[in-house]
Order: C-alpha cells, then sequence, then structure tokens
C-alpha cells in the first residue's frame, strides 16, 4: 500500500485529474439518483396516503382541481353497500401567485375536520394540534409550507385576505400533505369562492373487506359526472412512475461508468509503459505476475474510491445548496439517501475493478528480461 501511494504522489498532477475526471462521473450518478430518490420516496408515501381512498371527482376536473360537485353525493354514496363514509375536499391553490411557481404549487385544502372521517390523522402534527371539529379560522400547516411562509404554531398566516392562526404544523410526509395547508371545509369554499352545496372531491373510505375497485366501479355507473380513482389506479401510477425513476438512476450509472472507465484506463496504461522499468526490477528480484497485476489494480480501486467518495460529497453539497433555495419557494427536489451513498462508493468499486484490469494485465505481462535489455 505505502508503495502504491508513493507511486501516486509521485504524479499527483495526473493522479489530481483522474480523481476529479473519475469524480464528475459519480457527481452525476449521485445527483441524478438523488433526484430518483426524492421521486421515488414522494411516490411511495403518496401510495400510502391516496391508496386507503377512493377518490371522487367531477370528470371535468384534473384530481379535483377545477371541478365542482354537490354535498347531495355524500349521503347517496354513503347509502352504498361497502362504503364506510365519504368524506368532502375543497381544493385550490393557496396563493394565486402559485400558480407560475416552477418548484411546486401550495395548495389550500378544506377537511372535514370530524376526526373519524379526516385522512389527515394518519400523520402526526410535528407541532401545536388539529384544527378542532367546527373550528373556524384554524390551520394547519404541511411541513414545507410551513418553512416557505416561515411560520410557526400561534402565528397568523394571510390567505387570500383573511387572516388564519396557525394551530398546527405536520410532521414532514415526503409527500403532497408537505405542500399543503388544511382548514374546515366552510373556510375553503369562502376562500376559492365556492356554493356552500358543493365540493370538489369525495374521500371515500370502503368498508374492511370491500374490495375497492369494484366500490369504484359502482359508484360510476350509479352515478353521471363522477369519475372514481380507486387504490389499484394509484398502485399503476406508482408503478408506472417507480420505472421511470428507475430507468433515470440506470441513465446515470451508464454516464458514470462512460465518464469514469476510461480516464482511469488510459492514464493506468500510461503509469505502466512509464513504471516498465520499476515493474521489471521487482520481477527479477521475485515478483509474480499476480503482485504486479494487483498492484495495479490495487492502484486503480484507490483512484476511483477516492474520486468516489469525492463525487459523493460534492453531490451532496451540490443538492444540499439546490434543496435550500427550492425550500424558500416551497420544494425540495433532490434526496442523498444512505443507499445512494453507498451505491456511489459500491459503483466506484466497480469502476475502479473493470477499468484497472487491462492496465493491470498489460503490467503483469511486462517482459523483465527485454525491459532491463533495453536499459
Amino acid at each position: 500500500m505505502r508503495m502504491i501511494l508513493r507511486s501516486m504522489a509521485r504524479r499527483r498532477f495526473r493522479t489530481a485529474l483522474t480523481v476529479f475526471g473519475v469524480a464528475m462521473g459519480i457527481f452525476g450518478f449521485v445527483a441524478m439518483g438523488a433526484l430518483a430518490e426524492k421521486a421515488r420516496i414522494h411516490t411511495r408515501n403518496a401510495y400510502a396516503y391516496y391508496g386507503a381512498y377512493i377518490w371522487v371527482a367531477s370528470d371535468q376536473s384534473f384530481f379535483g382541481w377545477g371541478g365542482r360537485l354537490p354535498m347531495s353525493l355524500q349521503e347517496r354514496i354513503e347509502a352504498m353497500d361497502g362504503v364506510e363514509y365519504a368524506s368532502p375536499r375543497v381544493v385550490g391553490p393557496l396563493d394565486l401567485e402559485d400558480m407560475v411557481n416552477p418548484f411546486g404549487l401550495s395548495a389550500l385544502i378544506g377537511l372535514d375536520l370530524n376526526p373519524d372521517r379526516n385522512q389527515l390523522i394518519m400523520y402526526r402534527v410535528r407541532k401545536g394540534t388539529y384544527p378542532p371539529e367546527g373550528s373556524r379560522g384554524h390551520i394547519l400547516l404541511g411541513d414545507m409550507v410551513a418553512r416557505k411562509y416561515r411560520k410557526a404554531v400561534g402565528d397568523t398566516i394571510e390567505v387570500r385576505h383573511r387572516p388564519f392562526i396557525v394551530c398546527g404544523i405536520l410532521e414532514r410526509t415526503d409527500t403532497d400533505p408537505d405542500h399543503a395547508a388544511y382548514v374546515s371545509v366552510e373556510d375553503a369554499r369562502e376562500l376559492v369562492g365556492m356554493e356552500s352545496d358543493r365540493c370538489s372531491t369525495f374521500a371515500v373510505r370502503p368498508l374492511r373487506g370491500q374490495d375497492p375497485d369494484e366500490l369504484a366501479a359502482r359508484i360510476d355507473r350509479d352515478f353521471q359526472g363522477v369519475h372514481s380513482i380507486p387504490p389499484s389506479k394509484v398502485i399503476e401510477a406508482t408503478e408506472a412512475a417507480m420505472a421511470w425513476f428507475n430507468a433515470m438512476v440506470l441513465a446515470g450509472t451508464a454516464v458514470a461508468l462512460l465518464a469514469s472507465c476510461p480516464s482511469i484506463v488510459v492514464v493506468m496504461v500510461i503509469a505502466s509503459s512509464e513504471r516498465a522499468r520499476e515493474i521489471a526490477t521487482k520481477m527479477a528480484i521475485g515478483a509474480r505476475t499476480r503482485h504486479v497485476f494487483m498492484e495495479f489494480l490495487a492502484e486503480s480501486v484507490i483512484i476511483a474510491v477516492a474520486a468516489g467518495a469525492l463525487g459523493t460529497l460534492l453531490a451532496y453539497g451540490a443538492t444540499g445548496a439546490v434543496n435550500a433555495y427550492t425550500a424558500e419557494k416551497g420544494a425540495e427536489l433532490f434526496r442523498v439517501t444512505p443507499r445512494l451513498a453507498v451505491s456511489a462508493l459500491a459503483l466506484s468499486l466497480l469502476v475502479g475493478c473493470v477499468a484497472g484490469c487491462y492496465p493491470a494485465w498489460r503490467a503483469a505481462r511486462t517482459d523483465p528480461v527485454k525491459v532491463l535489455r533495453s536499459v
């Protein structure tokens, strides 16, 4: 090991350039992987949130945005076999200026505050409490919304020129509730200008043992102008999104390999040529072919792993800086997870092994007699 490090130190400028070049490849892998990891976590947690309900919206709306359903549907849906309850929701933008926010729209959601019908009960409140049932003028903020507007429990936040008291802040969920603010259905109707006998969507909770797909099909069949999204559709969307995210990671891997392998191969081939006399001398005094092979392979691996660590740290810093900026806009784009960091180091090790094999084999085939005669 000491000999390997001394050899690298003698050619420190070339070694540094090689490490930096490989690090840029690993940087690309980690950056793309962090984007995919954030999306993967968001998608996985979204299923946990949306997958427990059948979401009923107007067929003229986009998942409740822009559509209106009559409240009379609530009793009719709840009268169906297999339905535990149907909870109304009112959906709209929290801030109209957010409509042009490239980093994500913060949603205003009006909920039935009855604890037995509240879809948010699955999440804990990090600070404060849920809005009390029947309360008006109270608002519960998602984690990213609280950070975006820099609000704490007890503060007042103005929503469309109307003041609300922040009664609680949700724990981080890494999915849609992070980007929403929750008020009573009545308050939400007033804020978005909706009639008192209308809502945007219904969250329909099936009874235990009820097939959600069959229930959703009955709702679509029995009520005109509505569209139901059962958990199976959420699963399909999740799987499709996961396939795309995995493709992003594979693309990042390909970029890292293409950027990293050639530079190590070239540098190590040059090193084997420059050190031919050194190699021949070692072999003349007893070093075996496998010793030379392992020495050069180890040098390639050290360069690659050092570059992997550097690239991972650079990507962690860069993505953290971007997240710090976008958090002020209400979004977080990247997530460098432990498994991603381990994957980056494992990829670096693989790059070092693959790229170092040919130079190591070439060095190990050095003919000591021929080299020493030419000196």
